[in-house]
């Protein structure tokens, strides 16, 4: 399972060379969030490899796709497949120690392959 390091200068051409949808992850080296949640992703990434491919962008060095994607707060995934891009809701009743649980985004990734058949 690979995880791609995007940034600014090659989101296009990562995004472009999918052949399945792109589970991206906006993060910041700093917050506490996103260090407690490194292992859902990974559990998640390692769960979903047939149907998904991974990112992570560092919100604090990719100033233009934080702003493209309306980056207010980290952790934050999208979803990028074609031209779509959907964004997985935060959690109405997050975890206090990573945000997202993998329930939330496993629950997300299902419902987005069930309704975007490929």
């Amino acid at each position: 399972m690979l995880i791609n390091k995007i940034n600014d200068n090659n989101f296009s051409q990562i995004a472009q060379q999918c052949k399945k949808p792109l589970l991206i992850k906006f993060y910041n080296p700093n917050c506490y969030l996103c260090d407690g949640m490194k292992p859902i992703f990974k559990e998640i990434c390692s769960t979903f490899s047939d149907d998904y491919e991974f990112g992570v962008i560092d919100a604090t060095k990719s100033k233009k796709l934080s702003g493209f994607f309306k980056i207010t707060g980290v952790p934050h995934l999208f979803v990028v497949f074609n031209s779509d891009m959907v964004e997985i809701p935060y959690p109405k009743n997050p975890d206090p120690e990573t945000g997202y649980s993998f329930y939330d985004i496993a629950d997300f990734l299902h419902s987005y392959k069930t309704n975007n058949k490929r």
